[in-house]
């Protein structure tokens, strides 16, 4: 039976003598429980005050969480070892047992690898390749490893030679398979695996599924390890346990014992990363049996305001582990407003007139909808930009944003990281940026000549002082090439250009692409892929809040069997044992509403007449709920 429990409630792990997991919604104060039972360890265990090398392990999803909780732990945070799963496992199970790593991977796949190399986890953001560039690492793959289609290869081929570990890694797991390469197209078994071991013994690069396969093998293998571990962390807490996939949760249970004590805080109405296996049965199943065990469930919400958190309770009204919310904090009054507009040339955030707003959207390309301050002509080229990659090919771009692995993105991000390091004046940013392009290292490290280099440095800053707000794309890269051509400066290569005579040159996309001008890509670069942008996946917005929300969701892949928004509004469905990865979609929507703490936004592009349905189902679960007040309006802009 679980027990009902406030967010500040210590539940006194300290007396190790259960495990427990924790149901908590949205805005509940998960962090915050997490937080203070964390502080009532370290003040009160018996362990941790017998041997100082003892901690409490805190796993948590992303850097940005670890960062917060390091934060609000202060003098705490010398106990406390807060780390995301990956950088865990490499910090006490791969980067200790190096020795065992390798007897592993060569029994695995024969591949020996010197005990010199010390292999280390790919960053977060980049390619497999750091140590060699991709022309250096391409010719020791030709020489050393005799790959015949090594001059085929680029870096965003070479960076998808990982290991899948697929097979092993489902609902429920079995870990009979053995993991294969991932497949490359037009490359046979024998040339993947000697692009894998060159990676492995050249660069020692591990990938994050191949450190969550080997930190698995290594403790089920090794018992010393897994006591060590367990030796070393008494206190095992993981949040966000919804979002774990079934080799992570293996990788839990191999650490479980009578003498660690082990709690989880999730929910299973926002798993929404089934693409990387990740299945919210995990948090449902978790019951380690070798000690007493407790469920304890956060019903408030710190976080939104009463009329947001009735809209939320209608769209999880399915979820029987925390069906409704409690608002405890916010009294501010504002309903949730359903935005009607159904045409693409609305400028609906100016029509919104609301400060600070962030737009939520499945995929970072429906952002372009929402692009203000750019002329009609560039609106629509960003538009057929945007369809090509959403109707045509259908994928979300934002890993290969962050890894700069398509070409035109990348080149994006170098054209403005230089035009805004020119506008600052700032010569030694301007020769950061300039790295980009130019073998600038290199000008440094030689000290000949170093007048007529820096004659061309200048040059090519003249360059880009002649671009001006107009200039297109295809402009700018054709005369960046040209000075590439004409200078004498070592360059790693030229900007990726294709003219209309070549067969990649694809007339969906590339002539739009090439209109945009700068002032359409700066704003593309500051508002939709910087940081901090006012334009964000749902995926990106996990841990996170913001004052006022606008969302736009649009279904993808198997969820277009829920037909559009409005469909899974009129009668949400978030959870389906049979087609999970369609209702998945549902709790993407959820969690997206629930990002909001003051202003929730929800453009449908729908008639009044066409929302007619829906506003009977929320009118239905007021009576139901005897909510007096309607805790929605309408805004119509058609």
């Amino acid at each position: 039976m679980a027990e009902f429990i406030e967010s500040s409630q210590l539940v006194n792990i300290h007396n190790d003598d259960f495990n427990f997991k924790v149901y908590a919604g949205p805005g509940a104060g998960k962090t915050y429980f997490l937080i203070e039972n964390i502080k009532d360890i370290i003040e009160n265990s018996k362990k941790l005050k017998q041997d100082v090398n003892r901690k409490v392990l805190c796993i948590t999803y992303t850097n940005v969480a670890v960062d917060e909780i390091k934060s609000r732990l202060g003098q705490y945070g010398k106990n406390v070892v807060v780390k995301t799963i990956h950088s865990f496992l490499y910090e006490y199970v791969i980067k200790p047992y190096q020795k065992q790593l390798k007897i592993i991977i060569n029994d695995t796949f024969n591949i020996h690898i010197d005990d010199k190399v010390m292999m280390y986890p790919r960053l977060e953001g980049f390619g497999l390749l750091s140590k060699l560039k991709v022309s250096d690492f391409i010719g020791v793959l030709q020489e050393q490893y005799k790959l015949s289609v090594a001059s085929e290869l680029s870096k965003k081929k070479i960076s998808e030679c990982v290991l899948d570990i697929s097979s092993i890694n489902n609902y429920p797991f079995c870990d009979a398979n053995i993991p294969m390469i991932k497949r490359i197209k037009g490359m046979t078994n024998e040339e993947l695996l000697k692009l894998k071991t060159a990676l492995w013994e050249k660069e020692g690069v591990l990938d994050f599924d191949e450190i969550l396969y080997f930190s698995y093998i290594l403790l089920k293998r090794y018992n010393f390890i897994a006591y060590d571990v367990q030796y070393v962390f008494p206190y095992i807490l993981m949040d966000e346990y919804q979002d774990t996939n079934p080799i992570q949760n293996k990788i839990l249970q191999l650490l479980c014992n009578k003498n660690v004590s082990i709690g989880v805080v999730g929910d299973k109405a926002q798993s929404i990363y089934g693409f990387v296996k990740s299945t919210y049965k995990e948090f449902e199943d978790f019951h380690p049996n070798n000690k007493d065990f407790k469920t304890f469930v956060i019903d408030g919400n710190r976080r939104s305001n009463q009329n947001i958190i009735y809209f939320l309770n209608y769209v999880r009204q399915a979820d029987n582990t925390l069906n409704e919310q409690r608002c405890l904090i916010n009294s501010n009054l504002s309903k949730v407003k359903f935005v009607l507009c159904k045409s693409n040339n609305i400028d609906i955030i100016k029509k919104l007139s609301v400060e600070d707003i962030r737009v939520l959207c499945r995929r970072w390309s429906d952002a372009f909808e929402y692009i203000t301050n750019i002329e009609a002509d560039q609106r629509k080229y960003l538009k057929e930009v945007h369809d090509y990659y959403k109707y045509v090919l259908d994928r979300d771009l934002t890993k290969d944003f962050e890894n700069s692995n398509i070409n035109w993105i990348n080149n994006v991000k170098i054209i403005i990281s230089i035009y805004k390091a020119i506008k600052l004046g700032n010569f030694a940013s301007i020769l950061n940026e300039l790295n980009k392009i130019f073998d600038i290292d290199l000008i440094k490290l030689n000290r000949r000549s170093k007048g007529e280099e820096l004659k061309d440095i200048i040059r090519f800053i003249n360059v880009f002082k002649a671009f001006n707000e107009t200039t297109t794309y295809f402009d700018i890269i054709k005369r960046i090439n040209q000075f590439i051509d004409e200078s004498d400066l070592k360059s790693f290569e030229k900007l990726e250009l294709i003219f209309s005579d070549d067969e990649l040159f694809n007339r969906d996309f590339h002539p739009y692409l090439y209109c945009l001008n700068m002032k359409t890509l700066r704003i593309m670069f500051e508002e939709v892929f910087a940081e901090d942008s006012k334009y964000v996946t749902v995926h990106k917005t996990k841990g996170k809040e913001y004052d006022s929300v606008l969302v736009n969701l649009t279904p993808v892949m198997e969820e277009r069997q829920l037909g559009d928004i409005l469909n899974v509004l009129e009668n949400p469905v978030i959870f389906d044992n049979i087609n999970d990865k369609v209702t998945e979609f549902v709790r993407i929507a959820y969690v997206a509403f629930s990002r909001a703490k003051n202003n929730l936004y929800i453009h449908l592009k729908k008639s009044s007449s066409e929302i007619s349905t829906f506003i009977k189902s929320l009118n239905e679960y007021s009576v139901q709920k005897n909510i007096k007040e309607p805790f929605y309006e309408i805004i119509d802009l058609n």
